[in-house]
């Protein structure tokens, strides 16, 4: 606590408080002397005005400690000596007197405050003192006792700023008093005793209840003991990791408002055992102790929330002053505020992507990218629990490489979730107590009302950062739309959608993984089974050399100049993009690519389209649902998630597969993996405004208006030289592609079905913890039947959709379309 003392003394002066003290003093001397202490603490207060006690800062502050020190002593009357004196310093105050003015106690200076402490401090030693020496006690204390005693609390008085210091005055103290030649000072914290500061051993840690310090704590009654090892509660073990032998003991409790806050155990008297003398001597100091902890306590904690306060203040200050757009600044204020307010080495801040199901996060000079259920950030973000770790590396969910690669050493985490609106939103980590010791319960406290604070202003600046990079995104795409040259920085770009790029020896990698000629073969029909090469399965890693031998077939690598590892660089940039989600996956994307491949050609499709719309098409396949997760435009917009909200600010609907036509521009604006890179501008423009008109219409709120435009155009009328035909042409390829699923063999597409159900179960569950309406056909305890579910979209989508595309100007998709037939057939057996 800093005072202003000129301040403080004006306000008591213009508030008219002295007058109000004196009245208050009158009625307690007059009426209610039993109250004698209250009116001693009024009196100081008075007593300070009129001399002056504020000529220095921290004057007040040490008034204001010897009052509250008064107010314990609750049972304590004064005397008709102690109420004369009290009457005689109250003689020598005049309401007249300014703050200035020389008063009986001035002529010490600064001094006379700590008269006034030594006057409070002597007149609660002699009642304590008169009490052990009264005939009913039967007890008296020795003056040389007393002298010591006084000395002692009179030294102890001085030490309550520094904790740790009081606790080794007061060890030092009892042992001096009662000639003992060790003492633990234990301290109650919740239901545990806990000594920080025990002569000859580290820090003692026992529940209350169980031991012979436990028995005091619990009962609030003296032990003393004779003979240490032939009392069963004795723990010997503690003598012999110190080497140390006990012979004697007394333990007694230290109370505050009748309730135990402490206690001291003294061990071996110097001569002889302890006796009853001893145990009242303590009980006379422990009453002094008890009040001195008390105050230190309260000074602490009052030290401590302004501190609290002081940090929280200049946070909000720095936040006000920063760009709320960018997150790393603000995360950096928020960081820097933790480590203040709990004095530790480094905090991390990961921020959640639920759609990504990933946490990204920074400690101000690393960054951090990790799956939401991995390490020890990613249990608290998974489980909500706060973690408190005194030793990192006991702990099998820590990952050492980390310090392993960075040279810092972790010792204890605490890790907690930042929670906005019921929801957590991101996950605050602090390292190392700066004291080398460890998190404890009140630094818990301390970070859940921080996170508390700052959570929100983390997820407001999240979603400016958002709209912003979504609003450089949208420039990119209508950029790469006009055919204008896009100046920005790669390295940018690469950081603002989380790309790592392939390395060269990676794609080597790829190009080395061994593939039979019947899997070369196979891929070209239209009976391949991609499900051989699922995610989880032994032929995922022959896909980027299927997908090179697809390329290689059409004819595209030589024509437009792209070498193998460039490309195989290209699709495993891409392909560490698809997240590992049931059905719209890397997989799926391999799939579509392959469909479009049979109808270009083994329909010979590609007769319609020029060189260019085909090599693209293939491109589009690769890219069209790159970083989906998992979830579809609905329930973006129900959950109001970063997506969702910038699709009703912005009145896009189809804001999924502007996202992906995002990330796959900002993956081919990487020189290193750009297969576009020895095109002309002319057939850049032209790959890109045909690229992302496909993507878009894959969405299914534009299904209806494709296939319109689609019938409007009959075979004969057909150009190949419109550009606009051609492209329509593309946009529904991609589409039959993207449904291709209902089409392949009935064993393939039944596993699909099987596939893109779980994930809109998974959608469904999602909608049902965030208490919105589950979507139709999302909800998995409705039961529905897997026949009855495909069966319904194969009549009422699928079959419309290819009959119109089979009738129409792809005259050569027939085959698809009595494929589809033939799985509706079978669907409806299994139903009858």
């Amino acid at each position: 606590m800093v005072f202003d003392p000129v301040k403080d003394a004006e306000y008591m002066r213009t508030s008219k408080m002295d007058k109000g003290l004196e009245v208050v003093l009158e009625s307690l001397l007059d009426d209610k002397p039993e109250n004698g202490p209250a009116s001693f603490c009024s009196l100081m207060l008075q007593w300070a005005m009129g001399v002056g006690a504020f000529d220095k800062v921290g004057s007040l502050q040490g008034i204001l400690r010897t009052v509250f020190d008064m107010l314990q002593v609750r049972n304590h009357t004064f005397s008709a000596e102690e109420k004369d004196l009290v009457r005689r310093i109250k003689g020598t105050l005049s309401p007249r007197q300014s703050v200035h003015a020389q008063g009986p106690w001035q002529q010490e200076g600064n001094n006379g405050l700590v008269m006034a402490k030594k006057v409070v401090r002597k007149m609660k030693l002699t009642n304590a003192l008169a009490k052990q020496s009264s005939p009913t006690q039967g007890i008296s204390v020795a003056p040389n006792a007393a002298k010591l005693l006084l000395d002692i609390c009179l030294d102890i008085s001085t030490q309550q700023v520094d904790h740790a210091k009081l606790i080794t005055s007061l060890i030092q103290g009892a042992s001096s008093l009662l000639q003992a030649d060790r003492c633990t000072f234990f301290l109650v914290e919740g239901d545990e005793l806990v000594s920080k500061i025990a002569e000859g051993t580290g820090e003692i840690r026992l529940p209350i209840g169980h031991g012979i310090a436990g028995t005091v704590a619990q009962t609030g009654t003296v032990i003393n003991i004779d003979d240490a090892y032939s009392d069963p509660r004795f723990n010997q073990n503690v003598d012999r990791k110190t080497g140390y032998k006990t012979k004697n003991l007394i333990c007694a409790p230290i109370f505050f408002e009748e309730s135990v806050i402490a206690v001291a155990q003294l061990l071996n008297k110097q001569s002889g055992a302890f006796t009853t003398a001893d145990v009242s001597l303590f009980e006379v100091f422990s009453s002094f102790a008890g009040v001195f902890l008390a105050n230190s306590y309260h000074y602490h904690e009052v030290t401590r929330e302004k501190r609290k306060n002081e940090i929280l203040l200049d946070v909000v200050h720095r936040v006000n002053a920063t760009d709320l757009s960018s997150w790393e600044e603000v995360a950096e204020v928020i960081r820097d505020g933790c480590k203040k307010l709990l004095h530790a080495e480094r905090c991390t801040l990961y921020l959640l992507d639920k759609e990504a199901g990933l946490l990204s996060g920074s400690d101000g000079a690393s960054t951090f990218r990790l799956p939401m259920n991995q390490g020890i950030a990613g249990f608290v973000c998974t489980s909500g629990e706060t973690v408190n770790i005194p030793d990192a590396y006991c702990d099998p969910r820590f990952n050492p490489d980390i310090d392993a690669n960075t040279g810092f050493v972790t010792k204890s985490i605490l890790c907690m979730p930042i929670v906005t609106n019921k929801e957590i939103v991101a996950v605050a980590q602090v390292i190392n107590k700066s004291n080398k010791g460890e998190f404890v319960e009140e630094d818990e406290e301390l970070l859940q009302f921080f996170t508390a604070f700052s959570g929100l202003h983390l997820w407001n600046a999240k979603l400016l950062e958002f709209c912003k990079v979504s609003r450089e995104s949208a420039m990119r795409l209508l950029t790469s739309q006009n055919g204008e040259q896009n100046t920005e920085d790669s390295k940018d770009v690469k950081d603002d959608y989380g790309i790592t790029i392939a390395s060269e020896s990676a794609a080597a990698a790829a190009l080395a993984v061994p593939v039979q000629a019947e899997e070369l073969a196979s891929v070209l029909t239209p009976d391949f089974n991609v499900h051989l090469y699922s995610l989880k399965s032994d032929g995922f890693p022959k896909i980027i050399r299927l997908i090179i031998h697809l390329f290689e077939t059409m004819g595209y690598l030589s024509k437009y100049k792209i070498s193998k590892e460039k490309m195989a660089r290209f699709l495993l940039t891409i392909q560490s993009k698809y997240r590992a989600v049931p059905y719209h996956n890397f997989v799926h994307a391999f799939d579509v690519l392959q469909s479009v491949f049979v109808y270009l050609y083994c329909y010979n499709v590609k007769a319609l389209l020029s060189e260019s719309d085909s090599f693209t098409l293939l491109v589009t396949a690769l890219i069209h649902d790159v970083d989906h997760m998992g979830l579809n435009n609905s329930f973006h917009s129900k959950s109001e998630t970063p997506l969702g909200l910038l699709s009703s600010a912005s009145g896009a609907s189809s804001v999924l597969e502007v996202h992906h036509c995002n990330v796959a521009i900002a993956v081919l604006s990487i020189p290193e993996i750009n297969i576009f890179s020895n095109l002309s501008k002319n057939e850049t423009v032209q790959i890109y405004k045909v690229m992302i008109h496909n993507v878009l219409h894959t969405d299914m709120a534009k299904h209806a208006e494709i296939l319109n435009a689609y019938q409007a155009i009959t075979r004969e009328e057909y150009h190949i030289e419109e550009a606009s035909h051609r492209q329509l042409v593309c946009a529904i390829l991609l589409k039959c592609a993207d449904l291709s699923n209902l089409t392949k063999p009935f064993n393939i597409s039944r596993l699909w079905a099987i596939a893109i159900t779980t994930e809109f179960y998974l959608q469904g569950d999602s909608e049902r913890a965030e208490g919105k309406a589950i979507t139709p056909g999302f909800d998995r305890t409705t039961k529905q039947e897997l026949a009855k579910a495909q069966l319904g979209f194969l009549n009422f989508v699928g079959l419309k959709f290819f009959s119109t595309v089979a009738q129409g100007i792809l005259l050569e998709m027939e085959p698809v379309l009595v494929n589809l037939k033939s799985n509706a057939a079978k669907w409806e057996a299994i139903l009858s």
